[in-house]
């Protein structure tokens, strides 16, 4: 079963902030990873917390790279980009 995140608030043992939810799962924190539907977060009723170190995290992001071509970090300026030869 899907649900939102207040859904998925009511679940946890203490009362977290939707923002800091939304923090998790950016950060990659809650398995599996939930989908993003429109504006809306869907989560797995079976979804953990996991609480990965920044170097894990790191590893992880730098394997989601290799294999799917995900970009992470800055993006180039668009208008910068297109003035330089």
């Amino acid at each position: 079963m899907l649900l939102t995140i207040p859904e998925f608030i009511n679940t946890l043992p203490r009362r977290k902030s939707e923002e800091t939810i939304r923090r998790w799962i950016r950060a990659g924190k809650i398995e599996p990873q939930p989908k993003l539907f429109g504006r809306e977060y869907l989560i797995l009723d079976t979804a953990i917390l996991v609480n990965s170190s920044p170097e894990e995290l790191a590893r992880k992001r730098m394997q989601d790279r290799i294999f799917n071509g995900k970009k992470y970090g800055k993006k180039k300026n668009t208008l910068t980009a297109r003035l330089t030869p």
